[in-house]
């Protein structure tokens, strides 16, 4: 009789264990199901190197960036009286 209690309670760990896996992952979806399409994979390909261009383009100009220098002065910069005792 013991065994079978053992066994139901493991039964119901491995049904409960595939019962929370569905539910987190999902029933798969329509990406999942359809192959992937190559000319999509071109275009964006290209997009991505375009865009990456930019950011090579953008980084390799450092001269075109001014260093931020406040009008008045910012609250992180003004003194603050502590107690001697911190």
């Amino acid at each position: 009789m013991q065994i079978i209690k053992v066994l139901m309670v493991a039964a119901t760990g491995m049904g409960l264990t595939w019962f929370a896996q569905q539910l987190v992952e999902g029933p798969p979806s329509y990406a999942q199901t359809q192959p992937a399409d190559p000319a999509g994979d071109a275009q964006s390909a290209s997009d991505v190197n375009s865009v990456l261009e930019d950011a090579e383009a953008a980084a390799a100009a450092p001269d075109e960036l001014e260093e931020f220098t406040p009008s008045k002065p910012l609250s992180a910069d003004q003194a603050v009286s502590m107690p001697s005792d911190i």
